[in-house]
């Protein structure tokens, strides 16, 4: 189960996220916006946030031309001091101001740069979310009381860290709700993390796209599937998901393309080598790493050399792609080649320099074996079910907003996209195909209650995250006791005094919800711990005045 780890955004290097400027240890670990999707009419300041590691100097917002400190002092709206979040507060019209047509609801906003001294070590580009009535407002069904679902997504409740991500326990977690019913599965993680987007194999049985073990796999079963999921793609950055994109198809394909070792294409794997075939949606290998980029360019011969001629056309799946996805005949795929020489940087109008290597899909095929299943019966049609990760569950219009990217995987029609900084007209997976392969994102009526899913019994008691957190004035904490016991659950200060026994006596076993209103605390961190008979368990809370 290799993780292909890819960057789509990487068309003439305009949309890099990340800019190292300087050698340095310092890094964004994640940032975001707060709300993560801003309304349009929203009233109330918003905040952006970033975690840094390291020592930066400073950490300045970049708006209009103009550094804006950044705050790590508890004040100036930043939730905690000294906790190496910094934080800015801007006015909604501020955010909203830098919105246009072209951006399709996700705006360049400025940079957060990370000084040493003077100098700019580390810079991030900065794009914003926004909610506005053209985005329609869907129904959201509660699954329970950390997971909720709209008709193109679900919406999970819990923390989780791009770093070193086990989307195993959250799928396990979709399959309470939902039947075994889909090929793929997106998962988008929350708060951003400045790293590329992947795509890997859960259950591969298709023969002839790669050597073994690609035959081999199926580890469908530690996902809570029965051997029908196949894949997984993860989003470590919400702002950079969207059905109907290039790099969507990108991550999607990764499941197929490329594996083929043993082969003239093996040097550009997991993508392409520098090829006639570079130019499809799987793009172009970027020499000493596993990232790929897009190669927008057409090939003109001139003697043994071809001419780079750049195209502003979105790709397509060439037709070698769609070979290997089972979505077109062998006898369609026409002869290609790959250049000798692979140390060579492609530039518009520029040479790349021969001689290559020509090769045929019956020479292909030869090597690797046949597609099988073939085209006639291989899967055409494919359901894929989106995930969304956040410490805190999403609102009524982040849920909407991100139930409308979802759903932009099934059109069948091309249509405007934004993808960090590139702007232009997005090919959705049926047209990227030529119209050979579907997409559906849908949910529909396949929801289950858990007690249908999950006819067993807890086998352990729980003490659950307070929600909201931080939270002002209020806040529920929940929490479930196997059988009846002398349950206490108390609240202390961080240097230990109890302030607060919510509650103190026997319970039956089942699940339980205390209100805590602290009229008499301030802002700052508590803990609540709870004892059940053995067990014992204790969480952090944060209040904000």
């Amino acid at each position: 189960m290799r993780n292909l780890r890819c960057f789509l955004g990487l068309f003439l290097l305009s949309s890099v996220l990340l800019f190292p400027l300087d050698a340095s240890s310092q890094s964004i670990r994640w940032f975001a916006f707060t709300p993560h999707v801003i309304r349009y009419d929203r009233s109330d300041p918003v905040f952006f946030e970033a975690k840094v590691s390291g020592a930066p100097t400073s950490v300045a917002f970049e708006y209009n031309g103009t550094d804006v400190a950044m705050w790590d002092d508890g004040s100036h709206g930043d939730r905690i001091a000294l906790d190496s979040v910094y934080t800015i507060t801007f006015q909604v019209s501020q955010v909203i101001s830098k919105l246009t047509a072209a951006d399709v609801y996700r705006p360049f906003i400025g940079y957060c740069k990370l000084y040493g001294g003077t100098t700019v070590v580390l810079q991030l580009n900065v794009f914003a979310e926004i909610w506005t009535e053209s985005v329609p407002l869907v129904d959201v069904q509660q699954l329970d009381s950390a997971a909720q679902a709209a008709a193109n997504l679900v919406n999970i409740v819990g923390q989780v860290s791009a770093d070193n991500f086990d989307a195993r326990p959250w799928s396990r977690r979709f399959y309470q709700f939902f039947n075994d019913d889909y090929d793929f599965l997106n998962i988008i993680l929350m708060p951003s993390s400045p790293k590329n987007r992947y795509h890997f194999t859960v259950n591969n049985s298709v023969r002839g796209v790669g050597p073994p073990p690609r035959s081999e796999i199926d580890a469908s079963g530690q996902y809570g599937s029965a051997g029908k999921l196949v894949g997984v793609s993860v989003f470590p950055i919400p702002g950079y998901f969207d059905g109907a994109e290039v790099g969507y198809q990108h991550e999607l394909s990764h499941q197929w393309i490329n594996f083929l070792s043993g082969t003239p294409f093996q040097s550009g794997i997991p993508h392409w080598p520098l090829s006639d075939v570079a130019s499809g949606v799987i793009g172009l290998s970027i020499p000493g790493s596993n990232v790929g980029g897009q190669f927008p360019y057409r090939l003109v011969p001139e003697g043994n050399n071809y001419r780079l001629i750049f195209e502003t056309d979105v790709p397509s799946f060439n037709d070698l792609e769609l070979y290997l996805m089972g979505l077109l005949p062998a006898d369609s795929v026409k002869p290609h080649f790959v250049f000798d020489n692979q140390n060579q940087t492609p530039q518009a109008g520029g040479l790349l320099l021969g001689p290559v290597t020509n090769i045929s899909i019956d020479s292909l095929v030869s090597r690797i074996g046949k597609r099988v299943p073939a085209f006639d019966s291989s899967k055409k049609q494919f359901r894929i079910a989106t995930i969304i990760i956040s410490g805190s569950p999403l609102s009524a219009a982040e849920m909407s907003f991100y139930d409308f990217f979802a759903k932009r995987a099934g059109l069948k029609t091309t249509v405007p996209f934004s993808s960090g900084l590139l702007r232009g007209i997005a090919k959705p997976f049926y047209v990227s195909t030529g119209g050979r392969g579907e997409l559906d994102p849908s949910l529909g009526a396949r929801i289950v209650s858990v007690s249908e899913r999950n006819s067993e019994r807890p086998t352990l008691s729980a003490l659950y995250q307070n929600y909201p957190n931080p939270f002002n004035p209020s806040t529920s904490i929940r929490f479930r006791i196997l059988q009846r016991s002398h349950v206490t659950l108390t609240v202390y200060e961080v240097l230990g005094r109890e302030l607060a026994k919510l509650v103190s006596g026997e319970l039956d076993a089942g699940e339980y919800d205390v209100r805590w209103n602290p009229i008499a605390l301030s802002s700052g961190v508590y803990f609540y711990r709870i004892q059940a008979g053995r067990f014992v368990d204790t969480k952090k809370l944060l209040l904000l005045r």
